[in-house]
């Protein structure tokens, strides 16, 4: 804890006892204040004060919270103790990273464990009028907010006369052995047609574009004079904008891009969107297979591993995507 690390903002830290010298990787916030000084003595520490951040006007804050009734005083040892650490942990960087610490790091470290450690978002949670006043000084809301619901998925239907493809790619490694999949179902969601295919060592990204390539040549290789109306769903956002032409391709993904473009133009109408990834499970799982195998497989009816998917789909079974909080 003695000396003082370089930067431009200096961390003057001083303490009656001292802390154990570990690397940050080892450490922990909860570890750290098991030790002294952060568990039972009052830590003396000077910070200077940055230029454009009140850091040293938020840390007397933080220190006149201690003396806050009920959930003030809870929430201001919280922060007190938080604060410690983030400066322990700075100067820690400084001796064995290199790395030089700034007061507008630890602040808005400070301030984001604050929010993911207390439920200042829960819709029953209404902070007493001095916490108010505590958390508005640090420019966190005191308004809770709607809690974060799951977001319902369905695989929707064509309409009829529609077929629809779902592709998918996947890779373990990114990059690294990676496969792509896809599967066409008519309105009433019945199973038409699904491959699998290995793409070698590659992105997950190129393996998403290469199973819409595969899944357009496939079905016109079987369909060769089909004009039917054909929906496209991917969970990649960018192969859904790079083929619209909002993006563009790279290098490697240039000539199946215009190849699939080329392809579309023949049909009659077609349109591409997003599908979060809860509403693409069969083509995920069929691009997953494709990682593990050597040569294509093309299903003229369901495979066992995606037929409940297949069924669930048909008849309009939701899932779930939980936002992240």
């Amino acid at each position: 804890m003695n000396g003082q690390p370089g930067g431009d903002s200096l961390l003057h830290l001083d303490a009656t006892c001292a802390t154990p010298k570990l690397k940050l990787s080892c450490t922990s916030s909860l570890n750290v204040r098991r030790y002294p000084p952060f568990g039972t003595n009052l830590l003396w520490f000077k910070v200077s004060p940055p230029r454009k951040v009140p850091l040293e006007q938020s840390l007397s804050l933080w220190s006149a919270s201690l003396h806050l009734p009920r959930q003030g005083k809870t929430l201001g040892k919280i922060m007190f103790l938080q604060c410690l650490y983030e400066i322990w942990k700075a100067r820690n960087a400084a001796k064995y990273n290199m790395t030089p610490p700034h007061t507008s790091h630890i602040l808005n470290t400070v301030r984001k464990s604050l929010c993911e450690g207390i439920s200042l978002h829960h819709p029953n949670w209404s902070p007493d009028r001095s916490t108010a006043t505590l958390l508005t000084s640090l420019g966190l809301t005191t308004h809770p907010s709607p809690p974060k619901l799951p977001i319902e998925v369905k695989w929707l239907k064509p309409d009829p006369n529609w077929s629809k493809l779902n592709v998918d790619g996947a890779a373990k490694g990114n990059p690294g052995p990676s496969g792509a999949g896809g599967l066409f179902r008519d309105h009433h969601g019945m199973f038409l047609l699904g491959f699998s295919c290995p793409t070698k060592h590659n992105t997950n990204t190129f393996a998403e574009f290469f199973a819409l390539y595969r899944g357009l040549t496939l079905w016109f290789e079987l369909h060769p004079t089909s004009q039917e109306p054909l929906w496209i769903e991917s969970d990649s956002t960018l192969v859904v904008n790079t083929v619209l032409g909002k993006f563009k391709a790279t290098p490697k993904t240039q000539p199946y891009v215009l190849h699939i473009q080329a392809l579309l133009s023949s049909l009659k109408s077609w349109k591409i969107s997003h599908i979060f990834r809860e509403g693409n499970k069969p083509a995920d799982k069929l691009a997953s297979f494709g990682i593990h195998n050597t040569i294509e497989t093309v299903w003229h009816s369901p495979p066992a591993f995606i037929a409940t998917l297949v069924d669930d789909d048909a008849n309009e079974i939701p899932s779930y995507r939980f936002p992240k909080t």
